[in-house]
């Protein structure tokens, strides 16, 4: 039992070393394609590799998308897309905004009325953070996302593999908070 408690002690020692280096973020996404109005949630993690003015960081990313619609036959047909990603992002620092540009890959799927469709998928993003507080930074930025297979089968619809996606969203910095 001590020697949980030491790793506990020494965990809680160490902790304000390792959460400076986490951020935590949340968005508002949309597309063209159906479904077009998401949401995302993403955590990341500062790489060691950083210098005044770039640096690298790791994220992972959950986006959700939901829609509905009423078919000309009066059915009401509902939409469901999900992707789960990783992404190696580089961001330059400037003094008033700090811009960046990545690349991962993930999982993603669709489910229409129960008939669901899953590929892997690779992703690309450019966007823009503006530091407006020490732990509090909005940002926009542009995703675009090539799935690895046909989504039209299940929809009876036109939907792209290839989607590009807008974000509008806010990032904590974990290390800042005190």
């Amino acid at each position: 039992m001590k020697k949980v408690y030491s790793i506990i002690l020494q965990l809680l020692m160490l902790s304000g070393l390792t959460s400076a280096q986490w951020n935590v973020g949340a968005s508002y996404k949309f597309k063209s394609d159906v479904p077009d109005k998401g949401v995302g949630i993403n955590v990341s993690r500062n790489l060691p590799v950083q210098s005044p003015d770039f640096g690298f960081k790791i994220r992972a990313e959950i986006d959700l998308f939901r829609s509905s619609e009423i078919d000309a036959q009066g059915n009401k047909r509902n939409f469901l897309s999900e992707d789960y990603r990783a992404e190696l992002i580089t961001t330059f620092f400037f003094r008033n905004f700090y811009p960046y540009f990545g690349f991962g890959g993930g999982y993603g799927h669709i489910n229409i009325n129960n008939l669901n469709k899953g590929s892997a998928l690779f992703s690309f993003l450019a966007g823009v953070r503006l530091p407006l507080s020490i732990f509090f930074y909005p940002y926009v930025e542009i995703q675009g996302l090539n799935y690895f297979a046909n989504l039209n089968e299940p929809a009876a619809k036109n939907i792209s593999s290839f989607q590009l996606r807008g974000t509008a969203g806010v990032m904590f910095l974990l290390n800042s908070i005190e």
